[in-house]
């Protein structure tokens, strides 16, 4: 998606962020099966990156940049002017803890993507704690303090949700409501992977080997890409 985004719209920004830079770094930049310097060679897209600040530029203009979202500090230096992009890909969100990642979405990214009317997207692998950001926009079953869903799977309806609101003082000009749509779903499973058929074969030997039954919390997490509770990870 980084690479595509940065190929179809020139002058575009792309911001890649996981929880730590490290972690980001070894998915998204050299030696990474996906990586930039990967859709580099496989496209030939004559990429120019800097190592020093993670940074890579598109013959057309546009730039993207790895970062990561670990402490306070990281959180602060992608506020304003570094959250203003085309596409904010936000990786292994699991990983974040939920209040974490809302403060970081809510304060940072979104007012960013004002700027330019940019996308953000998250993405990895289900957690151990059914609430947050990232379990609203992935788990079906997620809803609101409406009882609204807070997801729709790719390729069913999208139902708009009606955010009533009364013009202020301060905006009397402001719609008195506006339509709010829910997170857009894609998911799949290790079996769906058919560029590495041999990962669900080989899934399948370790469910075999630790006795897992179909239900098992790790095994539908894991493989299969489903929220379940499960309480040893609180």
């Amino acid at each position: 998606k980084a690479a595509f985004v940065g190929e179809l719209k020139p002058g575009s920004r792309i911001l890649v962020i996981s929880l730590t830079l490290k972690s980001t770094k070894e998915n998204y930049w050299a030696g990474a099966p996906s990586g930039m310097f990967r859709m580099n060679n496989l496209f030939d897209l004559g990429l120019k990156f800097h190592h020093t600040d993670l940074v890579w530029w598109h013959q057309n203009g546009s730039r993207g940049r790895l970062a990561g979202a670990e402490t306070k500090a990281d959180i602060e230096y992608l506020r304003g002017a570094a959250a203003e992009a085309d596409v904010i890909i936000l990786d292994e969100c699991k990983s974040f803890a939920p209040e974490i990642l809302d403060e970081l979405i809510t304060d940072v990214l979104e007012p960013g993507l004002m700027t330019r009317d940019g996308q953000l997207i998250m993405g990895g692998t289900p957690g151990t704690i059914p609430r947050g950001p990232f379990y609203e926009a992935t788990c079906e079953a997620a809803r609101n303090e409406l009882g609204e869903p807070t997801n729709h799977p790719h390729g069913t309806p999208v139902v708009a949700r009606t955010m009533a609101s009364a013009p202020t003082e301060n905006d009397p000009d402001e719609d008195e409501a506006a339509e709010d749509l829910p997170w857009e779903l894609h998911s799949w499973t290790v079996k769906d992977n058919t560029a590495v058929p041999k990962q669900w074969k080989r899934a399948l030997r370790i469910k075999r080997r630790k006795g897992w039954a179909d239900d098992h919390p790790t095994w539908r997490r894991e493989y299969l890409g489903h929220w379940v509770q499960d309480g040893e990870g609180l």
